[in-house]
């Protein structure tokens, strides 16, 4: 059994301790962040980020899993939900807002290299792509969607808008601009996919056209298998 899959199993079956000591917490968390800002996400390590919390190993692996567990819970506290409550009563408005909100805190903090990590890490790791999958992009998606939800409640959109498409563009488009360097998520470029996520979400659907990959599984179900 892989040693991420037994941890999890392990904190899963054993009692969560009543109350974490937040001093503690607070201490992985920064550790954690200022790590993976020197370092990038591969170059850290739960005993590095130990050492410099100044805890033992075996503290965070009782209230994280798993390294993809811990940094989710990083990057969450970075990019906090709460930061794209956003309804202007204008759908082009709203989705700037939020997406120039979003590439301002990429710029200015390490949640890039976070983001950009747990999905490469995903793509060699069953586990992280459980992890993120069921822990991470099921709370992220649904803040876009709410943006053209309420848009097609306020007559704004035709009611054949694909917005799972649109979503679906917005999303790979940021992923593949992350890739090079997160300074180039601009406010232009945010304006830009906006635009043209608009525009591509109008546009008929188009039976032939091959949908993105829906989930991280798929990718490695399709990858070949060894031939050790």
């Amino acid at each position: 059994m892989h040693p991420t899959a037994t941890r999890r199993r392990q904190a899963e079956a054993e009692p969560r301790p009543r109350r974490r000591s937040s001093v503690k917490h607070a201490a992985i968390l920064d550790a954690a962040t200022v790590l993976v800002a020197r370092l990038g996400y591969f170059g850290t390590t739960i005993e590095g980020i130990a050492a410099l919390a100044g805890v033992g190993k075996q503290t965070i692996y009782r209230w994280w899993p798993s390294k993809s567990v811990l940094f989710i819970e990083v990057y969450n506290s970075l990019v906090p939900r709460s930061e794209f409550d956003i309804d202007t009563g204008n759908l082009v408005a709203d989705l700037n807002e939020h997406l120039q909100r979003l590439f301002q805190i990429y710029r200015n903090t390490p949640s890039a290299l976070i983001l950009g990590g747990l999905h490469a890490d995903a793509l060699h790791d069953p586990d992280v792509a459980e992890t993120v999958l069921s822990d991470l992009r099921p709370g992220r998606r649904p803040l876009l969607n709410r943006h053209f939800e309420l848009a097609l409640q306020r007559g704004e959109l035709p009611p054949d808008f694909d917005m799972e498409w649109a979503v679906e563009l917005i999303v790979a488009l940021i992923g593949h601009r992350m890739i090079g360097d997160s300074q180039n998520l601009t406010d232009a470029f945010a304006e830009r996919l906006v635009k043209t996520a608009l525009e591509v979400g109008r546009s008929p659907r188009i039976g032939a056209v091959a949908r993105p990959v829906e989930n991280l599984k798929a990718v490695q179900g399709r990858r070949k298998p060894s031939t050790r």
